[in-house]
């Protein structure tokens, strides 16, 4: 049983409606507790008289008429506790007829009530003899009572009230204020309420977080919140409220900014609900105010990130574009748009792939599920391609070097970013370059370097494709004779109309080169393996070109007959060597001429005893290593100031019997037995011997050495492991030793030769690559190259004063290496004129005769001492 001994008969203030209907049930009880005090009046009355069980009877008839009239439930008990009145409101509330409860005991008939509150009260007003009131729940019958026990000394005469439906509107009240507080405390909104008619402010506590001020300074006015709204913002917020309160709408909404107590301003998103009277009339107004400062900083740095990510794309002169998942163009900057031939809106939401990168350069379809970039935001792999095409809006193609890397959100794919530039202007450079390298300016044939390395590719195909093939080594009868009478002029003409007769002999998929003066080469492949067929080929070929040569030329004003000399040698799917080959072909056109001119022949084996002499020489190389025939000599490599800052190491053979051997005749025949590689080895560790010995001398300990690697050194798995260990039984500083590499060596395993040289450059070992514009390597390669220095090969050296391709070449060397930041050394100086040449042209080191010859280590360490005896160029 639930009891409540002291009511708080005033209720707080709780939601809005509950505050008005609250005072109106007050009001309404008063009545009741007036007749209440009426009726205590008539109790002594009542207690005066006897304890009679039929006390009906001598009861006042007025007194019994007022006791039924009342509205409260009134019954009396003796001091036995049995019931010896009970009037029909009683009779209603205990939900018993009087009669049934008449002289019955009361904690028999309801047991509930039996040590309830109900009995401790009641025997408390006997003991006390004093009346007692209280609020009691008596369950049995759900309902809550008002009771009022006046002790006698003839027992207790108790009337009550049924309460409960006032209690039921108590009880969803207190919930309904508890929601309310939960709500408040839940809520991080600032909660208003406006009473239009007091003016009269009510905010909760949130308040005071939103604006850092006290609530005895927020206090009741409204004048508080309008004097905070920010000045520019305040204008038109009280005009939109006044709006909303004249204008008969319901809801009001605004942001604006509301001032702090700290002079900051908090940005705000305020909602307001008005509350009208029957007559329309604006009672109150609710809402809340949300603080949204970080909402809008967020917002404002996002327009900040975005900003800046649109002045990166915009800024950039790269071409940017992004696709979601379905390869569809989300965004993409104007330099890929005006590249692309579109305006920005005429690309977003196009599939790219189908947009500009459909087909090949050749014009084949180019499948999607193919293109990298589809792979990117389908795999999640990035990519780099340096060399594809991209189309116009034109139909015209243009060449791309692009990456693409997939966009990620938490791990999952949303789609890709391709970064692309137009590379034409590169290729062209390239190719210009390229043609300025391998290919002779006056006939634009082929030039030696473009020949060996398509008859290298030649000799490598004729292996895989058990294939025949020849070799037609052509010189012209007579040709000093013409330049001598005519010049140099009519020389070069018909050289150029020669060209021009040989390339109408032969298929597109030969090969015919200049290799130098008046000789040209023929490459033939694709013969028969049977060699009598593939000699019939081959002869049938060469003489209808000693036919074509016969025939006169128009030079100039001079009408000329001509002949020339053929030797042809056949290659089958055997090891041999380019140089090999062209030796062959070599010795039968000097047979040629020797019997006449105006013929051919082939190689024989009469020519053989130049292959005996090779062998010899290999077999003599074995034992020179075995026996250390070998040493090495050092050509000092010199700076712009004239100063000694290293050497080239050169391999030197003393014969016992020969003599003094060239690299130039045994180093090839090393290369072509395997010789190459033991040699090497023996080349690098004298090398770093030589290093640890100079580094501990004070005028050499700066030099460096370059040690030349070749092909067959660079390839081997171990050739990192075989460096690093050198140097480490050495004692040699990395950092002074450089390899020298050509550019013949980049054609096979690009990938692995790049590593390799970088896991080397981590230890501080340079790089140089020898020779170069003599070789096929590509500018995309060598940009990605962790090289220190480019040396222009002696070709091109000693032809630069009379060959103006050849300068050009020299220079565009020098310009090349300076803009990637790689040092530019000349080889092949020999002459003051290629000092002072180079030195214009910006070359920062030399090498050369004029300089000094390979040296001795004493020698040339004496050398490093005294210093170069000559005066250096005074342009350097």
């Amino acid at each position: 049983m639930k009891y409540v001994s002291n009511p708080e008969k005033t209720l707080k203030r709780g939601k809005k409606l509950d505050r008005y209907t609250t005072r109106s049930k007050i009001a309404s009880n008063a009545g009741a507790r007036t007749e209440r005090h009426e009726l205590a009046g008539a109790v002594p009355e009542l207690e005066s008289i006897g304890g009679s069980t039929q006390l009906a009877a001598p009861l006042d008839s007025r007194l019994i008429t007022m006791l039924e009239s009342i509205s409260d439930a009134f019954y009396m008990l003796d001091l036995e506790w049995r019931f010896i009145y009970v009037n029909k409101n009683a009779e209603h509330f205990l939900q018993r007829p009087r009669t049934e409860l008449l002289d019955k005991v009361i904690w028999e008939e309801f047991a509930a009530a039996a040590g309830s509150i109900f009995e401790i009260q009641y025997r408390r007003a006997v003991q006390e003899n004093r009346a007692i009131s209280f609020e009691a729940y008596y369950p049995p019958l759900d309902k809550w009572g008002e009771l009022r026990v006046s002790p006698s000394a003839e027992g207790l005469a108790i009337y009550f009230t049924d309460i409960s439906e006032r209690r039921r509107r108590e009880e969803a009240l207190r919930a309904s204020e508890e929601r309310f507080n939960i709500v408040m405390k839940a809520t991080s909104d600032a909660v208003w309420d406006w009473n239009a008619r007091s003016h009269e402010t009510w905010w909760n506590e949130n308040v005071e977080l939103l604006s850092g001020c006290p609530r005895e300074e927020i206090g009741t006015g409204i004048d508080w919140w309008r004097d905070r709204i920010h000045p520019e913002d305040r204008q038109r917020v009280l005009h939109r409220v006044r709006s909303t309160l004249e204008g008969g709408t319901e809801y009001w909404m605004d942001e604006y900014r509301f001032s702090r107590r700290d002079g900051s301003y908090a940005f705000v998103l305020d909602r307001g609900y008005v509350l009208r009277d029957s007559e329309g009339n604006v009672s109150r107004m609710v809402g809340s105010m949300t603080d949204l400062s970080e909402l809008k900083q967020a917002e404002i740095e996002r327009d900040r990130l975005s900003k800046e990510k649109n002045l990166l794309l915009e800024s950039t002169g790269e071409g940017i574009w992004g696709i979601n998942s379905h390869g569809l163009c989300t965004f993409i900057n104007r330099a890929a748009a005006q590249m692309l031939g579109y305006e920005v809106q005429d690309v977003l939401g196009k599939d790219m792939h189908e947009l500009v990168h459909y087909r090949h350069a050749d014009g084949s379809a180019y499948p999607a599920e193919h293109c990298p970039i589809f792979r990117a935001y389908h795999s999640g792999e990035g990519s780099y391609e340096k060399d594809e095409v991209f189309w116009r809006s034109d139909g015209t193609s243009f060449p791309v070097e692009y990456t693409s890397y997939p966009i990620l959100d938490e791990g999952r794919i949303m789609g890709s970013v391709v970064t692309f530039r137009d590379i034409t202007e590169r290729k062209a450079a390239e190719s210009k370059i390229e043609h300025l390298a391998f290919y002779d300016s006056l006939t634009q044939l082929p030039n030696r370097r473009l020949l060996m390395e398509r008859l290298s590719h030649a000799l490598a195909r004729s292996r895989r494709n058990s294939s025949g093939g020849a070799l037609l080594f052509m010189d012209l009868d007579n040709y000093k004779t013409l330049n001598d009478t005519f010049g140099h002029d009519k020389g070069d003409l018909l050289l150029q109309q020669v060209a021009g007769r040989l390339l109408s002999c032969v298929r597109a998929s030969d090969t015919v080169a200049r290799l130098g003066g008046d000789e040209f080469v023929i490459i033939l492949e694709d013969l028969s393996t049977v060699p009598c067929a593939a000699a019939s080929h081959a002869k049938l070929v060469g003489e209808k070109i000693l036919s074509a040569l016969k025939e006169p030329y128009a030079l100039g004003p001079v009408k000329y007959f001509g002949s020339a000399s053929m030797g042809i040698t056949l290659f089958e799917y055997q090891d041999e060597s380019p140089n090999e080959v062209l030796r062959r072909a070599d010795l039968a056109m000097y047979r040629a001429k020797g019997e006449g001119r105006n013929t051919l022949r082939f190689f024989d084996p009469e020519m053989q005893a130049a292959v005996m002499a090779k062998a010899a020489l290999e077999a003599d190389l074995r034992q020179a290593l075995q026996d250390e025939q070998l040493v090495l000599h050092y050509q000092p490599q010199v700076n712009s100031e004239g100063r000694v800052t290293g050497a080239e190491a050169l391999v030197r053979w003393q014969h016992p019997e020969r003599g003094m051997i060239s690299p130039a005749e045994f180093i090839p025949v090393a290369e072509e037995t395997g010789l190459i590689l033991p040699l090497g080895r023996w080349v690098l560790e004298c090398a770093c011997r030589r290093l640890a010995m100079w580094a501990r001398k004070e005028e050499t300990a700066h030099l460096t050495l370059a040690v030349n690697v070749s092909a067959s050194q660079l390839h081997c798995p171990d050739f990192v492991e075989d460096v690093l260990r050198t140097l480490e039984i050495t004692g040699a500083n990395p950092h002074r030793l450089k390899i020298e590499l050509t550019e013949t060596l980049l054609v096979d395993d690009v990938e692995g030769t790049i590593d390799k040289m970088a896991a080397l450059k981590i230890k501080g070992v340079g790089f140089s690559l020898d020779d170069f514009g003599t070789g096929y390597s590509s500018l995309a390669y060598l940009k990605r190259l962790p090289l220190d220095q480019l040396k222009i090969d002696r070709s091109f050296v000693s032809d630069a004063l009379n060959d103006h391709n050849a300068a050009v070449i020299v220079n565009a060397i020098i310009m090349l290496g300076r803009s990637i930041g790689l040092e530019v050394m000349a080889e092949g100086v020999e002459t003051e004129a290629h000092c002072e040449f180079l030195a214009k042209n910006g070359c920062q080191f030399y090498q050369g005769f004029f300089f000094s010859r390979p040296l001795v280590a004493e020698r040339f360490e004496a050398l490093v001492h005294t210093g170069l005896q000559q005066t250096f160029c005074a342009t350097a």
